[in-house]
């Protein structure tokens, strides 16, 4: 890995989930549809398995975006998210991200979303 990626850990050790940035957080096929064109910090995220479907997502991703503003020196923030997760969007556009374009590959169509305010 080259150093994008950044764990989530609770006091005992047991992971709660990791987030990249950068190249790392876009889907290749992406750069060609034109999905990454603007100036944006890219953040991807995952969380341990065990948690999701808790209420905890938002408490999760909001401590990542608060850790990610160092790093993003005032760009906005875009993530990518496959279009049938449902859930993933819902609660991203509950911290302020809006769609903003959608690209595809053979099998799984993507939507790239960004948050205005930083």
């Amino acid at each position: 890995m080259d150093g994008s990626y950044s764990a989530l850990v609770e006091e005992t050790g047991k992971l709660i989930g990791f987030f990249c940035t950068g190249s790392s957080a876009q889907v290749p096929i992406g750069n060609e549809a034109g999905a990454y064109n603007e100036p944006r910090l890219d953040i991807g995220i995952g969380m341990n398995p065990e948690l999701t479907g808790k209420g905890n997502g938002f408490r999760f991703f909001s401590q990542i975006l608060e850790l990610a503003k160092e790093e993003g020196n005032g760009l906005q923030f875009r993530l990518t998210v496959a279009a049938f997760n449902e859930r993933a969007i819902h609660l991203y556009e509950k911290l302020g991200f809006v769609k903003e374009r959608e690209f595809s590959t053979n099998s799984t169509k993507f939507i790239t979303m960004f948050k205005g305010d930083i």
